[in-house]
């Protein structure tokens, strides 16, 4: 059995699951992308630059509900 490669670490990782019909679903990405790219301030009155990269996947573009399946494509948008 071949070795399994393991992914280099890349940060934090997390999945946002929404049920939205298609027509809301871009806005509702570019929200949540805005969101993220926002500067955090901090108690002591510093602002942090956050950066992140955004992979999504839809079960009509991929042809299937399959949550892992799903994750599996949003990496691959990255």
């Amino acid at each position: 059995m071949p070795a399994r490669r393991r992914r280099p670490p890349r940060g934090d990782e997390f999945a946002v699951v929404l049920k939205l019909p298609a027509g809301r679903r871009e806005r509702r990405l570019e929200q949540l992308v805005r969101m993220m790219c926002t500067p955090v301030v901090l108690d002591d009155g510093r602002a942090v630059d956050v950066a992140a990269s955004v992979g999504a996947a839809t079960p009509d573009g991929i042809g299937d509900r399959d949550l892992r399946k799903l994750q599996r494509a949003a990496d691959a948008a990255l």
